[in-house]
């Protein structure tokens, strides 16, 4: 049985621009640190391996449906996307 290779992780885009306070007195700026920070939960979620079951039923249903593998690649990780987010929305609600 061959092993199947995991997805590339794709991260979520860093903000760009700042955001306002909706007092409007003062905006919230985002830089590189502070980006990090609010990155580091979901980074290391993404580095705890996993069965990769996802991965292993998204590569079958390529095998059978014929899907374009960069599409197949793109669509594997936006469900790694979502299941880390999950992930951590569970986390969030068990210790509040």
């Amino acid at each position: 049985m061959a092993s199947a290779t995991p997805p590339t992780t794709l991260a979520p885009p860093i903000l760009e621009r700042p955001l306002a306070r909706s007092s409007g007195t003062a905006a919230i700026s985002y830089d590189y640190e502070s980006e990090q920070v609010l990155m580091e939960p979901y980074l290391y979620l993404l580095q705890v391996p996993g069965k990769q079951i996802r991965s292993l039923l998204i590569n079958a249903f390529n095998r059978w449906l014929r899907v374009d593998p960069v599409l197949t690649e793109s669509i594997s990780g936006v469900i790694q996307m979502l299941h880390t987010a999950s992930l951590l929305y569970d986390i969030l609600i068990d210790l509040s």
